[in-house]
């Protein structure tokens, strides 16, 4: 294994970990305190950065990463354009980034049940997409194998 692939691994190991305790058991936000809110939103916000961190590991191995003060979003941008990211997971990525914006700003308190319920609805169909559009970018380029494999917390459910 190379050292990419095995940054890339230990990477989808921490978000599979982060994943496991939000989505291994049952979550209701609508009956959680403030603070039960934001610890959920901090997992989620931990899971992007992760996924951030692979996605710079994968386009920097083609050149240089962008700088700025858009440099989140156009990472993505760089990601969609070099094969790694479908535009469906690039748009999906884009609201996480957002939720990731107000949560890192000072925000997390002001945390809305409705608004952390959407995102764990949708972080899990993102990740799942998210790996696969990464296993087919390294199968694309070096006709590699598939090397993240699923999330435990789709064996949960």
């Amino acid at each position: 294994m190379s050292t990419l692939d095995e940054r890339l691994l230990a990477e989808w190991e921490q978000i599979d970990k982060a994943a496991w305790d939000l989505w291994g058991r049952a979550l209701d936000p609508s009956a959680m305190a403030p603070l039960e809110l934001a610890g959920v939103a901090s997992l989620l916000s931990a899971i992007y950065n992760g996924i951030e961190n692979i996605l710079k590991q994968v386009v920097g191995a083609d050149g240089p990463l962008p700088t700025g003060p858009r440099w989140h979003a156009d990472l993505l941008d760089q990601a969609g354009r070099a094969g790694a990211l479908d535009t469906a997971t690039r748009g999906g990525l884009r609201q996480w980034l957002g939720f990731r914006h107000f949560f890192h700003h000072g925000y997390p308190l002001r945390m809305e049940p409705a608004q952390l319920a959407v995102m764990l609805e949708a972080a899990p169909g993102l990740l799942d997409g998210f790996r696969e559009c990464i296993n087919r970018c390294r199968q694309q380029k070096a006709g590699l194998a598939d090397l993240l494999p699923v999330l435990r917390h789709r064996g949960s459910r």
